[in-house]
């Protein structure tokens, strides 16, 4: 069965716009549950959605809350979130994206894709590599 991740995303929205509660709560811990459980296999094309996604808010939120659930993150989606997190503009929010590669593949591993995307157009601008690094775990350099 086709999953819907437009349908998913918008409901997604919808939930978090809507009134805080503890229906509210639970209503997003299951979709997001649903979303993360059902995850396509570590494939660029079948995650070509989700990656997509990761360029567009409110939909990058969807994402980064699957991929802080996912176990492991799929490799094929550490580049986009990275690069997520570089072009993030709300230095707080970077973290949603960093932390569950960091979860997945490491701290040096996520650093060295921080260094290898730095060059990526709008990264220096929005003062992306400061901003990325600060959530990762400390490491040796």
């Amino acid at each position: 069965m086709e999953i819907d991740w437009d349908s998913l995303a918008n409901q997604y929205k919808e939930l978090v716009n809507s009134p805080a509660s503890s229906e509210q709560s639970r209503a997003i811990q299951k979709l997001i549950g649903k979303a993360a459980s059902t995850l396509p296999r570590d494939n660029s094309e079948s995650l070509a959605w989700f990656k997509s996604a990761l360029s567009q808010s409110p939909s990058k939120w969807f994402v980064a809350k699957v991929m802080a659930l996912a176990t492991p993150v799929p490799r094929s989606m550490l580049d986009p979130l990275v690069l997520a997190a570089l072009l993030e503009p709300n230095p707080s929010a970077t973290k949603y994206f960093i932390e569950p590669c960091v979860r997945s593949f490491g701290a040096q591993t996520v650093k060295s894709r921080i260094q290898a995307l730095s060059n990526e157009p709008g990264v220096s601008q929005n003062s992306g590599v400061e901003k990325a690094t600060y959530w990762l775990p400390s490491i040796g350099t």
